[in-house]
């Protein structure tokens, strides 16, 4: 198996990275999940506990496993919670280990990432440093009707995170709906018998973003007059007296699902990023009974692996592969257009 995966996207001081680990065989790669995976869990509980925010001092377990590992210093690791905080932030798939993070850090954004690299390595790993999760799979689909489901239903999916990369609120991900993929029961990667309940709360989450978009095309003018308020402290209390007001119009339209957090941290841990550039690379192809999804890109490829090779084989495929795609040789093809 091929690996070759290193994430990153930067806005303002803060940065994504997902970094892999290829171990020698799955023990090696059991033995080096527990650690890491202890390891962040009591990152993200001593920073809960003492309130250690996006730009407070690296914690003591950052410390004690740099001087442990004779690792690169730490500068705060702040796990992302829209994307499952520190629950699922270290998978483990075959003889592979996955972490996906968030870190606010100013200029040392990337001590953390090379302290995690280190201790990766130290703990048996090859790191192979790229910039994207991109993965593609192959199986066998145990008939025509299940073939035509799994495309139909992919190449659905596929569309619909263009059309949300496509939106112009883009920039503003934090109140997105992603959409739903297919395998969307099998987020960890076994049924979960609350998808059910898991859609409704998607469902009650997209009327209330209809519900703000609405208020937002509406009050177009009293925003833009908002943003343009030149005194800082008038500005602040002008857009809370609009969001008190936006939030109003969205409650008398729709009732929050208690699920509604749950189902947006699965939804955007086993998604596909919806970034054009790759976006453009992912297709469906289909021979016979073989079948290949190619290029996708997710946003945390440990865990959305994972998914949709559970859902795979919960609908009768079999000889389902997967490798690792070098994103350096589809960003050259991209720009080569």
């Amino acid at each position: 198996m091929k690996v070759s995966i290193w994430q990153q996207f930067s806005a303002n001081h803060s940065s994504d990275f997902t970094l892999i680990g290829e171990f020698p065989d799955v023990e090696q790669a059991e033995r080096a999940f527990q650690e890491l995976d202890s390891l962040v869990k009591e990152i993200d509980a001593w920073n809960v506990e003492h309130d250690n925010g996006s730009w407070g001092p690296p914690t003591p377990f950052e410390e004690a496993a740099a001087r442990r590992f004779d690792a690169e210093s730490f500068y705060t690791t702040a796990w992302l919670e829209g994307y499952g905080a520190s629950e699922r932030a270290v998978v483990q798939v075959d003889n592979c280990v996955t972490m996906f993070t968030q870190f606010h850090s100013g200029d040392n954004e990337y001590n953390n990432l090379d302290a995690f690299k280190q201790i990766m390595v130290k703990l048996g790993g090859k790191v192979i440093e790229e910039r994207y999760g991109i993965v593609s799979i192959s199986c066998r689909a145990p008939d025509e009707e299940i073939l035509k489901r799994i495309v139909e239903e992919t190449q659905e999916y596929i569309r619909s995170t263009g059309d949300l990369e496509n939106s112009r609120e883009i920039q503003d991900s934090a109140k997105l709906v992603f959409p739903p993929p297919p395998w969307l029961a099998y987020w960890d990667s076994q049924y979960d018998p609350e998808t059910e309940s898991l859609l409704e709360a998607w469902h009650s989450m997209n009327l209330s973003r209809q519900a703000y978009n609405l208020w937002n095309q509406q009050h177009e003018d009293e925003l833009a007059d908002a943003r343009n308020i030149k005194d800082k402290d008038q500005r602040y209390r002008r857009h809370r007296e609009l969001d008190k007001i936006r939030d109003k119009f969205v409650a008398t339209r729709t009732t929050k699902h208690p699920l509604f957090r749950r189902v947006l941290q699965i939804v955007r841990l086993i998604g596909l990023d919806v970034t054009y550039i790759f976006r453009t690379f992912s297709r469906v192809e289909s021979e016979g009974l073989q079948l290949n999804l190619l290029n996708l890109h997710f946003n945390h490829v440990g865990v959305g692996l994972t998914a949709i090779r559970a859902w795979l084989q919960s609908l009768g495929c079999t000889e389902i592969t997967y490798e690792f795609v070098e994103s350096e040789v589809l960003i050259k093809r991209y720009h080569s257009k």
